[in-house]
């Protein structure tokens, strides 16, 4: 398994007592899928290394306190503490309708309503808090687009499109020369 097969669940945070218990930030909005979590991989030096879960909790706020395999003193969850721990892609649950991974949709064409194609999404930044598609322009240009669902109209994976509706003047501060 490489790092590029997988996705980020979370992060290693802390130590969780004196037993080699941690703790795990959960970077999901349902955290609660994961509550039968038997092993994940965590990343250390670039690499995906797989661990087995003797305990998985969930507890409030996106956290899991974790007894893992192996781990079985303050020292050994030390060296874990900061790292990423992921699962592969595989394991991700499939979604449908308007609902979409962020990896799943860099490639896409985004399309606005009003201005047409705005280009493909590159990545998606996170920006004062919120998430935006970063998308190359035909003229070279970025634009920028809130990921929200007030803007999102349609996401259709068969042909790799999003449709959005963007607010008055948005797009239209990125490409002022263009129009």
């Amino acid at each position: 398994m490489q790092a590029k097969d997988c996705y980020v669940l979370g992060r290693v945070t802390k130590k969780h007592g004196f037993n080699g218990a941690v703790s795990i930030w959960l970077d999901t909005d349902q955290p609660h899928y994961y509550t039968n979590l038997e092993s994940a991989f965590i990343k250390i030096d670039d690499k995906p290394i797989p661990f087995f879960f003797t305990s998985f909790h969930i507890l409030k706020s996106n956290k899991a306190r974790v007894e893992i395999e192996g781990i079985d003193t303050a020292d050994d969850a030390e060296s874990l503490i900061g790292k990423e721990v992921l699962l592969p892609l595989t394991a991700l649950p499939k979604l449908s309708g308007n609902q979409f991974y962020y990896h799943e949709v860099i490639g896409f064409t985004v399309t606005d309503c009003e201005h047409g194609e705005l280009g493909v999404i590159q990545d998606i930044l996170e920006a004062a808090g919120n998430r935006v598609f970063q998308i190359k322009h035909k003229s070279g240009k970025e634009v920028l687009v809130p990921v929200t669902d007030q803007f999102i109209s349609k996401v259709n994976r068969e042909s790799k499109n999003i449709a959005v509706q963007t607010p008055e003047g948005l797009v239209a501060l990125y490409l002022q020369d263009d129009e």
